[in-house]
């Protein structure tokens, strides 16, 4: 997967991110499958909030 500085650091972020919010109404398994594919896929960039579904998305996510 293609990666980018993200500005004035050393870190290379994946340009592709993986949004947790659609997490809340996934089952744990798929959760887990859909991440180890993102991150299998050469992913590092994770957003999550403790907003979604009250915590389910971050609890899913570990």
């Amino acid at each position: 997967m293609e990666k980018k500085k993200l500005g004035k650091t050393n870190l290379d972020v994946s340009i592709l991110g993986y949004g947790g919010f659609h997490l809340i109404e996934a089952a744990s398994k798929d959760a887990a499958n859909l991440l180890n594919t993102y991150l299998d896929a050469g992913g590092n960039y994770i957003e999550t909030a403790a907003s979604y579904g009250d915590g389910i998305s971050e609890r899913k996510i570990g």
